[in-house]
């Protein structure tokens, strides 16, 4: 395979590599720190450019490292549940079967909590109304753990 058609079939892999990280990072509504695996697809489209121009080589051995580590690293460190999966974690935890998520644009709570490089600090933020009264929630997207609120976090906002 020429160094042109090589260069472009890796292109076309960063883009997707791209695509497929911020689209799986909606999933987790924003909760995933991309800017690493950003940098990271930035040092491979560098890579890319040295490619194109001297050749196979030293380059492609640390472009095509890269293209492995990244999705790797991506896959390894997803949290381990996404927003639709902490409100099954919240409805568990309700003894209740009349469970009601009241839908509200506060999606996320800054926190301090998590210690990962690859993902935020923050927690899930839940609304419910349970047989008229409404409960607040948070679950942390890291480890699955929920805990009840005594009051609305964003009391002061609404």
């Amino acid at each position: 395979m020429s160094n042109k058609k090589l260069a472009k079939l890796l292109l076309v892999i960063f883009m997707v590599e791209f695509l497929a990280i911020n689209l799986i990072d909606s999933l987790y509504y924003g909760v995933i720190n991309t800017l690493l695996f950003g940098v990271g697809i930035i040092l491979q489209l560098l890579c890319f450019v040295f490619i194109q121009e001297v050749g196979k080589g030293k380059w492609f051995l640390v472009n095509i490292g890269l293209l492995v580590l990244i999705p790797l690293l991506f896959i390894f460190n997803l949290p381990s549940t996404t927003y639709e999966g902490g409100k099954v974690i919240v409805q568990n935890e309700i003894i209740n079967d009349e469970v009601t998520f009241v839908s509200t644009d506060y999606k996320l709570i800054q926190t301090t909590d998590n210690s990962s490089w690859f993902i935020g600090d923050f927690m899930y933020h839940y609304e419910v109304e349970v047989s008229g009264e409404k409960l607040f929630y948070v679950v942390n997207p890291t480890n699955g753990s929920s805990r009840q609120l005594e009051e609305d976090f964003f009391r002061y906002d609404r």
